[in-house]
């Protein structure tokens, strides 16, 4: 394995590649949500279960704004620390896959539980809805 090889993706160049996958997720779920696939979308579930006050105070284009970028960090964040892996696997669609599913798994594993986020997606296809988007996060993160 060369040097190259081993070297962490550019941390700004990952979180972009982040930003972008969660705005394509965001797209997909806006799809799913219409068709009434899926009950509500999880960053409007945190932001609705963690920060009902300042929600109060937003007008609900805000609120959904609000959700959005909330969700595009996460995603950004979660593509950064992609980015210091070594560079075949990080480039690799099925990590990538892999890694995206992680992210939301671990999330309703660790992070939700930490939060007291309780997750309304109760349907099997509001589920798979979310596997599939993580999914799509994954292979765009590992995009060459």
């Amino acid at each position: 394995m060369s040097t190259r090889d081993r070297q962490p993706q550019p941390i700004g160049r990952a979180f972009a590649r982040g930003v972008l996958a969660a705005m394509a997720m965001s797209g997909a779920r806006g799809l799913t949500s219409n068709l009434d696939l899926m009950e509500e979308t999880p960053p409007e579930t945190v932001v609705k279960q963690t920060v009902p006050g300042l929600l109060s105070q937003m007008s609900p284009g805000q609120r959904a704004a609000f959700a959005e970028a909330v969700h595009w960090a996460y995603g950004g964040t979660g593509a950064a620390v992609c980015g210091l892996l070594p560079t075949p696997i990080r480039s690799s669609r099925v990590a990538g896959v892999a890694y995206g599913i992680g992210i939301w798994l671990g999330f309703e594993a660790v992070v939700a539980p930490a939060l007291g986020v309780r997750n309304p997606q109760e349907k099997i296809v509001g589920r798979a809805m979310l596997a599939l988007d993580h999914a799509l996060y994954g292979i765009i993160i590992a995009g060459r």
